[in-house]
């Protein structure tokens, strides 16, 4: 029976004095639950804002919409998305929203070198300090068309491997074949840049930035990471650890001012 048909005859089973469950009578179909979850979360990222705390600046960083992935994992966290701030149209940090049950984590990671600071959570911020993050140079050439910049770009992306270590279960990382956004920055010497994810399932774990910027005067492919887990993270090309990310310190975890970080909403036993 279609979901109309099954509806009006709830509705004429009540008109003769019939008790019908609620959830018979307005049952959601899979596709809107999704939307109704995503709308949640839109709702809960739009209280957040963001200042960067470093030097002048004429415009404040801004939350794209609408997120750059979703990540439906089975289990606990059953539905989540990623968003990205930015400086204009450079990543600077990404915020990560899902819940379990009634709780909801914003899980929370730096990509610039400036310190930040979130607000509108109702019991919390994100204050993650200054920190040079290491760029790692790459040997391929700059080419003066955006369409083959971008087929370097992720055929560098495609030289790295990593894995995630969480409490000795050992899970290798994923690379999503498109980037989650492509941008660039003349005023940073950035060129083009692009933002991969490596995930674990669905999940993002790993993030990493593939750029080509102007360095003294000549044109050079540049890499960095960024985690998105708690847990211990390697990255190689080859046989060769170039990245490493240490798991969080237990008493780490409920910290506001790192790089990364998790916030959970109010009232929730930490």
């Amino acid at each position: 029976m279609s979901r109309s048909r099954f509806i009006v005859v709830g509705l004429c089973l009540s008109a003769l004095g019939f008790q019908v469950p609620v959830h018979a009578q307005e049952a959601q179909t899979p596709d809107e639950a999704n939307t109704q979850h995503l709308e949640e979360m839109k709702k809960r990222v739009g209280r957040l804002s963001m200042n960067a705390l470093g030097g002048a600046r004429q415009t404040q960083p801004l939350l794209l919409q609408p997120p750059v992935m979703r990540s439906p994992n089975k289990g606990e966290n059953h539905d989540g998305a990623v968003w990205l701030w930015l400086d204009g149209k450079r990543p600077i940090a990404v915020v990560s929203l899902w819940n379990r049950g009634p709780v909801w984590y914003s899980e929370n990671t730096t990509l610039s070198d400036e310190a930040l600071e979130v607000i509108g959570w109702p019991d919390a911020k994100w204050t993650p300090p200054s920190d040079a993050r290491r760029w790692i140079a790459q040997k391929e050439p700059v080419p003066e068309s955006p369409a083959a910049r971008q087929r370097i770009m992720r055929e560098i992306s495609r030289k790295f491997t990593a894995r995630e270590d969480r409490l000795g279960i050992k899970s290798e990382l994923r690379l999503m074949p498109r980037p989650l956004h492509i941008y660039d920055d003349p005023d940073h010497d950035v060129i083009e840049g692009g933002l991969f994810a490596l995930v674990l399932g669905t999940d993002p774990e790993l993030l990493m930035q593939v750029e080509a910027r102007t360095v003294r005067n000549a044109r050079q492919w540049q890499v960095t990471f960024a985690r998105m887990a708690s847990a211990e993270i390697t990255v190689w090309t080859g046989e060769q650890v170039i990245w490493t990310a240490a798991a969080v310190p237990t008493e780490y975890k409920t910290r506001h001012d790192t790089g990364y970080c998790i916030v959970r909403e109010p009232g929730i036993k930490k």
